[in-house]
């Protein structure tokens, strides 16, 4: 189903089955529902819309607001009140989930296992701090949560992950280097042969006035 996007984040409803979950992606976390009957579900969207609504126009009016995990979590709790629910009642779990395309490329994503929604805040602005500081500091960032979770990998594992995803972004960007190199080579040799055609031409073109200058001195007057 088509997300509905707002200035910040979009919500989507999600069918499995039977059943129907609601996500909210906003600011890099991924907030979602229990699944429910579709009647139900679309409830839910408009809960979290109303969610996504709040943060966007407090996001707007505090540029710091995403620093600070607590105020967050009291928007989502009154907009949860305002409609007579809780997290309980909706089943909300959260998690966060980011790229990194400077150090990964666009493809991969470093996810956290579900947490709390403050958990999930602190660690956004952790992971974040992380990605724009150096590769060694996301590194170990990442490390940290692939081990997490009820699916968490062994540390080697984990480093494992993290330096293959690393080396095949490095060995596409090398391919895309060496493809660049080699076309600006292909370019100045396609702009060589030409200034090397226009010099014969010219050359050819000063022999042949030559020629024929000597040829009108050669004529008798």
């Amino acid at each position: 189903v088509a997300p509905r996007r707002g200035s910040v984040g979009s919500t989507r409803l999600v069918p499995n089955g039977a059943r129907t979950t609601v996500r909210l992606d906003i600011e890099h976390l991924r907030i979602y529902t229990r699944g429910a009957e579709l009647e139900v579900a679309i409830g839910h969207q408009i809960v979290l819309e109303d969610v996504r609504n709040r943060l966007s126009v407090a996001s707007e009016a505090d540029a710091e607001l995403w620093s600070e995990n607590m105020n967050v979590c009291q928007i989502v709790q009154d907009a949860l009140a305002k409609h007579n629910t809780s997290v309980d009642k909706l089943g909300l779990s959260v998690y966060v989930e980011m790229r990194a395309p400077e150090w990964l490329g666009s493809g991969p994503h470093i996810t956290s296992p579900v947490i709390p929604l403050a958990e999930a805040v602190a660690l956004r602005k952790r992971l974040l701090h992380a990605r724009a500081q150096s590769w060694e500091l996301l590194r170990a960032a990442w490390v940290d949560l692939l081990q997490g979770g009820k699916h968490g990998r062994t540390l080697e594992e984990s480093e494992a992950r993290a330096d293959d995803v690393r080396r095949g972004f490095l060995d596409q960007q090398l391919q895309h280097a060496v493809a660049d190199a080699e076309r600006a080579l292909e370019q100045q040799d396609r702009v060589s042969t030409r200034m090397e055609q226009k010099r014969q031409q010219k050359q050819q073109k000063q022999q042949k006035q030559q020629q024929q200058e000597q040829e009108q001195k050669s004529e008798p007057g």
